[in-house]
C-alpha cells in the first residue's frame, strides 16, 4: 500500500508502492462494496484474476471459490475492510495445476516430491516457501491408471490502503491441493 511503502513499514513494494498493478485490467473487477450474506456462493470463472472493493465481506455461511485452472496468484483486495466471518469460506482448494503439470520453475522430480506424501523425507519446495506466489503443482501420475492430485490455488489478500484498514478472518481461507485417484 502506498502509505506502508512511503513510511518504510514493509520490506518490498511492488510497482513503487502504487496500488495499481502493471499491465492491463482484463480479469480484474472492482466495486464499491461486495457483501456476501446467507448461503451465497460466488464461483469465479477462468480469466478472473482479481476482485477489489472498498469493503469486501464474506459473511454468514457464504463461500467464494477461486477460478479453476489458475496459473498465477489471485488477488483479493479491499481498501477499508476485508472480512471472512466464522462460518464463511474463501477457497482455492484444487484450483492449481492438474495432474503432471507444474510451473516451469518447479522441479519435476517424480514420486515423493512434495511436502506430504506418506511419511518419507520432504522433496524440494516449488517456488519460495517464505513468499509463496505460485499455484500448487499437480501430483505425478502413477502408472496409467492413477492420476495425480490437483495443486492448490494461490491467493494474495490485501487490505492496507490506510492505517485504519482492517482484515478480520474468523472463517476458513484455504488453498489446499486435492488427492489423486484412479482413472477409468
Amino acid at each position: 500500500a502506498p502509505w506502508a511503502c512511503e513510511e518504510g513499514l514493509v520490506p518490498a513494494c511492488a510497482s513503487r508502492g502504487d496500488v495499481r498493478s502493471s499491465g492491463d485490467a482484463r480479469g480484474r473487477y472492482g466495486m464499491a462494496r461486495l457483501r456476501m450474506v446467507g448461503d451465497a456462493r460466488l464461483d469465479l470463472t477462468e480469466g478472473v484474476t482479481a476482485i477489489g472493493a472498498a469493503e469486501l465481506w464474506v459473511d454468514d455461511s457464504a463461500t467464494m471459490s477461486l477460478p479453476a485452472g489458475q496459473t498465477s496468484q489471485f488477488r483479493l483486495q479491499a481498501r477499508d475492510s476485508l472480512r471472512v466471518s466464522a462460518s464463511a469460506t474463501v477457497t482455492g482448494d484444487g484450483k492449481g495445476y492438474t495432474s503432471d503439470k507444474r510451473h516451469e520453475s518447479c522441479h519435476a522430480g517424480g514420486s515423493y516430491e512434495g511436502g506430504f506424501h506418506g511419511g518419507g523425507p520432504a522433496g524440494k519446495a516449488c517456488g519460495d516457501y517464505e513468499w509463496p506466489v505460485l499455484v500448487g503443482a499437480g501430483g505425478n501420475q502413477y502408472a496409467s491408471y492413477s492420476n495425480g492430485g490437483t495443486g492448490g490455488g494461490s491467493l494474495l489478500i490485501l487490505c492496507n490502503h490506510t492505517h485504519d484498514s482492517e482484515v478480520v478472518i474468523d472463517g476458513t481461507v484455504s488453498v489446499a491441493g486435492t488427492a489423486g485417484g484412479r482413472s477409468s
